[in-house]
């Protein structure tokens, strides 16, 4: 087995989301929502545990090390140490013997998230997705017995067919999952086996984006897949009639000029309401560096009308199915595939729409604030007299653009044949 490459500081806190190793068994677990230590660890032919050592804010990563290098040598020993930690806290008996079944979770689940649910769709979708994809696989295993096993059980059947329709029902599971351990029905030092990282984006993520990415892409007229200019206004009026929670994704990567992992990860927290400016941080930028997008008028009250849909709270602009997440990127690619626009269309192609529009202005804007607009390096030359990042100008820009996107109340899919 390879032994794992030691992970640097600066990777622990820059490293995307997944499941990396260091060495001695310890692990770092990056998530949407944080980042965590894990000590991974098997006793004499045993099943497999994960043991949470705390957050990386808390716990630097020599100091996750040397636990980890004290865990081993228990382990050596023949001691198990969750038992050991559970049974210093008198914890011995926090998980019953007595347990349900995963049905008998998820349904105990949604019955307590009913008074969340503003909208009584939300059961009906968790109910029948439930019923049809997952208890005949897994509702009769015992919740606490459930492994990234089981969950690969259920998603791979479906994972490519139906990517969107399979990125929320992993979502659930997750979430029942969560909701069996705060019950004390599965340990709470166990990593959450649906949770998206690990072997679930090895196995799945990659393929699930790879084959979307070229269904979008084959075809026998490779030059849609951006969308020509002079059809975005048609385009955008025919998004807003969808209910899809892909279609206002696109429709601010359109507005903004942003790639799709910059707008769908979009956090409440990054918009500036008083300048109208949105700062996507700079782990989410190709560049490395944070990026400074103005934002439209138009732009503004888009923000805020998603921000009127946003039921459950939460801090992305874009939410999944429970909010605690983002929504996935196979969704957006799956809605453009499902509406006819494959091989015709990418989510990337939608900035070469703006640069072609910006083009087509001449000498209205400056090509380096075309550039700017789509976070693009400049050359050190065009740096030294541009001398900052030409936000103003690049507000001209948005505010043009968006009146032109908006210039049509006619709803017209641009569609054509795939070949």
């Amino acid at each position: 087995m390879r032994r794992a490459t030691p992970l640097t500081a600066r990777q622990v806190s820059t490293k995307g989301p997944g499941v990396y190793g260091d060495g001695n068994g310890l692990y770092l677990y990056v998530t949407e929502t944080g980042r965590s230590w894990q000590f991974r660890y098997q006793i004499a032919g045993s099943k497999r545990r994960n043991m949470g050592i705390g957050s990386v804010t808390k716990v630097t990563l020599a100091k996750a090390r040397e636990i980890a290098r004290e865990l081993q040598t228990k382990v050596a020993d023949g001691i198990d140490p969750i038992d050991e930690r559970r049974q210093q806290r008198g914890e011995a008996a926090a998980v019953p013997t007595d347990l349900p079944t995963f049905q008998d979770c998820a349904e105990a689940c949604v019955a307590s998230k009913r008074s969340e649910w503003r909208a009584g769709k939300h059961v009906k979708q968790w109910e029948q997705s439930l019923a049809k994809h997952v208890y005949p696989g897994i509702g009769h295993i015992p919740v606490r017995d459930i492994t990234v096993d089981h969950v690969l059980l259920v998603l791979e059947p479906i994972w490519n067919s139906i990517p969107e329709t399979a990125s929320r029902i992993r979502n659930r599971i997750e979430t029942i999952l969560d909701y069996a351990v705060g019950k004390r029905w599965r340990p709470a030092d166990d990593i959450n086996p649906a949770i998206w990282g690990g072997r679930l984006k090895i196995l799945l993520g990659k393929v699930a984006i790879r084959k979307i990415r070229k269904r979008e892409s084959t075809g026998a007229d490779q030059h849609f897949k951006s969308l020509p200019y002079t059809e975005a206004p048609q385009f955008v009026s025919w998004l807003q009639t969808k209910t899809s929670l892909a279609a206002p994704i696109i429709e601010f990567v359109i507005l903004t000029g942003s790639r799709l992992s910059e707008a769908r990860e979009a956090e409440w927290k990054e918009i500036d309401w008083t300048n109208r400016i949105w700062t996507v941080p700079g782990h989410r930028m190709k560049g490395g560096k944070p990026h400074r997008k103005p934002l439209s008028a138009k732009a503004v009250e888009f923000l805020r009308e998603q921000q009127s849909k946003n039921l459950w709270g939460s801090k992305y602009v874009f939410p999944g199915d429970t909010g605690s997440r983002p929504a996935s990127e196979e969704a957006t690619y799956d809605f453009l595939w499902r509406n006819g626009y494959r091989g015709v269309l990418t989510t990337h192609g939608f900035r070469s729409t703006l640069r072609e529009w910006i083009a087509a202005q001449g000498a209205r804007f400056t090509w380096n604030a075309g550039e700017a607009m789509l976070a693009h390096a400049l050359p050190k030359v065009a740096g030294i007299y541009q001398g900052n990042d030409v936000l103003e100008e690049r507000r001209e820009i948005v505010e043009a653009w968006a009146d032109f996107l908006y210039s049509t109340g006619t709803a017209i899919p641009i569609k054509r044949a795939a070949g």
